[in-house]
């Protein structure tokens, strides 16, 4: 129910951007948790577009908590493939500092051409 809205977070960004970021790997460990980055390696050619948006659902994520993208540890909020659930899905470590307990947090991610796009909502549980 739409009472039951929190808060709306939103990012869009150039998946172009993530082509020089690949052979980066230090740095790619400071946003990305260990899983994601092995499910973007298993992509081939669209690792790239997977990295744009789980960055992309990262900054919609902390939008949506009203913090900025470095006042948490980006690896502990994972955006990952769920083979029981039949898509993707945040998996948050204990540590979080977005501390999504409490709520449901939904994202979808969308791409069209060089853009990833995501919309996070977070609801009462």
């Amino acid at each position: 129910m739409i009472s039951d809205v929190i808060s709306i977070g939103h990012d869009i960004c150039l998946i172009d951007r993530f082509e020089p970021l690949l052979y980066r790997e230090a740095f790619l460990k400071t946003i990305f948790g260990d899983e994601e980055l092995n499910q973007a390696e298993s992509r081939n050619q669209y690792k790239s577009q997977y990295l744009a948006g789980s960055w992309v659902a990262k900054e919609s994520l902390s939008k949506a908590f009203g913090l900025g993208i470095f006042d948490w540890y980006l690896p502990d909020a994972q955006w990952l493939h769920s083979q029981q659930k039949g898509g993707r899905m945040w998996f948050f470590t204990e540590t979080c500092g977005l501390n999504p307990r409490g709520y449901i947090v939904k994202t979808s991610v969308s791409y069209e051409s060089n853009l990833a796009s995501a919309v996070t909502i977070v609801l009462k549980s």
